[in-house]
């Protein structure tokens, strides 16, 4: 599976605001990168988009094939848990 790292940032009135991060190829498939000034970043593949904020340490998963608009984060629970587990490593590896 590919995943890609995005750095976000809340907008005014809860919205997000997106921005690409840095792409950089690496090993298995993988791109992306993070702003380093961001105090929201985001990694997704290719159904489910995990948003976490530094500052308070709280996570967000979407799966983006139900629900698109991210109208709906999904429950912290069971196998959503292993999905956000395995995205967080993604990003770990990214960071080195």
């Amino acid at each position: 599976a590919t995943a890609t790292a995005t750095s976000t940032s809340i907008a005014a009135g809860g919205g997000q605001r997106r921005r690409n991060g840095a792409g950089g190829g690496a090993a298995g498939g993988t791109t992306g990168g993070a702003a380093a000034d961001s105090s929201v970043w985001a990694v997704r593949d290719a159904r489910y988009k995990l948003v976490h904020d530094v500052t308070t340490g709280a996570e967000q998963l979407f799966d983006l094939q139900a629900d698109p608009s991210e109208a709906s984060a999904l429950p912290a629970t069971g196998a959503n848990i292993d999905i956000a587990s395995k995205l967080k490593a993604f990003v770990t590896r990214l960071r080195g």
